[in-house]
């Protein structure tokens, strides 16, 4: 007697995908192998679907396996073997079998796919995946990076969409179902990431001296860390070279080290987050200082800031204004003596560097005196070198030297309206024009901080006239008359670019030269051997002066 097949353990099955016609039933190629029986010639299997009225198919083979096409469902299946004269074993008992529709191929994300979002909080993925012949459905499933499900969905098409967190890992997969409820084969499983969209760029901020000890920047939303690289400028080659790097720098601050030679520095930061974009670097260059950055050196510095506000270029405004005393000595005969209110506006530019002692500033002024209701307009240029010298550390000296050009008011009348009013001369005819002449200046300015804000200047300029570049009547410029200013004033930093002045300053002008005019006339009758050819012109006021300065 052959031995009955009773136990489904000896049965191995493996499937295979058959591609058919839409119109057609999808089909499975099912492959049986059982192990071989003694004596056994033949062997019958009978299969049917789960069903007590379902057709029984009836297969012969001669060898201990068996292939064939099943369509999608729920089978029983039973074998037994036949000897060499065909008579038949028993039937082995009835086993089950699940033919089952292919594992579903995932499209869209792939596994270690980055979606990338375009908002920082959420995303709408859309998921697809190949359509699987003879599914009547899908049931996709979403987890998250702890392997918890947060989404569970049955559809019947291959596509679904689902809105998830930002900057977070996932892991999703989908089963295809049957008509008879039949989930398909194990799926693949995807795992990817949702990478948020880039973060924005910090703000640093830029030290306000030189004396650097920390650099601050902004946190930014959604950032995690930092990366940051210090460059320093080399003067030799002319190029930025990486100094220091930190990559993963949780605070938002970074210590600069006391020992960090000084020079040119750039700091350039980039924000960073686990699944977002990086944002793009920000970066901001600046000074340091070399040796000591210590609080107290700092403190002796900031204290000058009243007085060493300018590093650079700066503009310079300023306003005269007063009420002047004019006198005229004209050939020796009369004297004239008025007093006139007289304003001056000054504009100019200048160039103090921090790093030299030198610096120059250009000054143009326009201004206007009223004689006997009448506006006489004058102008002038000075041009100065300028040397600054530390006194203390809170005081400088600045020692100034140029050259200038100077328009002044000049009187004078004729022989005739003297010789007339020779017993009222204060009724002569006086005539207002002007001279101009050239020189060389020089000045002293001792500059004191009081306080950041607030500081103290006085201040002493001599000016030497040298030549005339035009006076009245011919004349011809032949003093050697020093001219004075004497000032005081109190500064005010606005900020760290804008200061103002204010102050007084007593001014002391003389200019002698000659009067070439009707040299017959000024010689005769009761002129005659009282008059000369000399002129001499005296200016003096206390003048309000008020300045501004905008360094660039």
């Amino acid at each position: 007697m052959l031995r009955f097949l009773s136990l489904v353990l000896f049965f191995t099955f493996s499937f295979g995908s058959v591609h058919v016609k839409a119109s057609e039933t999808y089909r499975r190629l099912v492959n049986f192998e059982w192990e071989p029986i003694e004596e056994a010639k033949y062997y019958e299997i009978e299969i049917r679907k789960k069903s007590k009225s379902s057709k029984i198919s009836t297969f012969k083979t001669e060898t201990p396996e068996w292939s064939g096409k099943l369509s999608v469902g729920r089978y029983e299946f039973r074998l037994r073997s036949l000897d060499k004269r065909k008579v038949p074993g028993d039937w082995s008992g009835y086993a089950e079998l699940d033919v089952l529709l292919e594992a579903v191929k995932p499209k869209s994300p792939l596994a270690g796919e980055q979606v990338k979002a375009t908002d920082p909080e959420k995303q709408e993925v859309q998921f697809e995946w190949q359509e699987t012949p003879g599914a009547s459905g899908y049931t996709i499933e979403i987890l998250n990076s702890l392997n918890e499900v947060i989404a569970t969905e049955k559809v019947s098409s291959p596509k679904f969409s689902k809105t998830l967190n930002t900057a977070a890992e996932y892991t999703w997969k989908v089963k295809a179902i049957s008509a008879d409820g039949l989930e398909s084969e194990a799926n693949e499983v995807s795992k990817f990431s949702v990478i948020g969209p880039k973060l924005d760029k910090t703000k640093i901020e830029k030290p306000d001296n030189e004396f650097v000890r920390e650099v601050k920047w902004s946190a930014v939303d959604k950032a995690e860390n930092y990366e940051v690289i210090v460059g320093k400028y080399n003067p030799q080659i002319k190029k930025w070279q990486k100094f220091k790097e930190f990559e993963n720098l949780k605070e938002t601050s970074l210590n600069f080290e006391s020992d960090w030679p000084g020079g040119q520095y750039k700091l350039n930061i980039k924000s960073k987050a686990l699944a977002r974009e990086s944002s793009d670097f920000a970066s901001v260059s600046f000074p340091v200082r070399t040796g000591n950055r210590t609080p107290a050196a700092e403190y002796v510095q900031t204290m000058r800031k009243s007085i060493d506000r300018v590093d650079g270029w700066f503009a310079h405004a300023s306003w005269y204004a007063s009420s002047i005393a004019l006198k005229t000595r004209f050939r020796d005969t009369l004297s004239f003596g008025t007093n006139a209110v007289t304003g001056t506006g000054r504009l100019g530019v200048g160039l103090l560097k921090s790093d030299s002692p030198w610096g120059f500033q250009f000054i143009m002024d326009a201004g206007g005196y009223i004689f006997e209701n009448k506006v006489y307009n004058f102008f002038g240029t000075e041009v100065s070198a300028v040397y600054r010298q530390n006194s203390s550390d809170r005081a400088e000296v600045r020692y100034l030297t140029g050259l200038f050009l100077r328009e002044f008011p000049a009187l004078w009348t004729t022989s005739t309206s003297t010789i007339l009013n020779t017993l009222t001369p204060n009724n002569v005819d006086r005539n207002y024009t002007k001279g101009g002449v050239i020189g060389v200046h020089g000045g002293i300015e001792y500059w004191y901080s009081i306080t950041p804000k607030i500081g103290f200047q006085a201040n002493a300029h001599l000016y030497l006239p040298m030549t005339e570049t035009e006076l009245p009547n011919g004349g011809k410029y032949s003093g050697t008359d020093f001219n004075y200013s004497l000032g005081v004033l109190g500064s005010y930093r606005y900020s760290s670019r804008l200061t103002g002045l204010m102050g007084v300053n007593l001014r002391e002008e003389n200019f002698t030269y000659s009067d070439n005019s009707d040299p017959t006339g000024w010689s005769t009758g009761v002129l005659a051997g009282r008059s000369s050819t000399n002129v001499k012109t005296s200016i003096s006021g206390i003048y309000i002066n008020l300045i501004a300065e905008y360094s660039f």
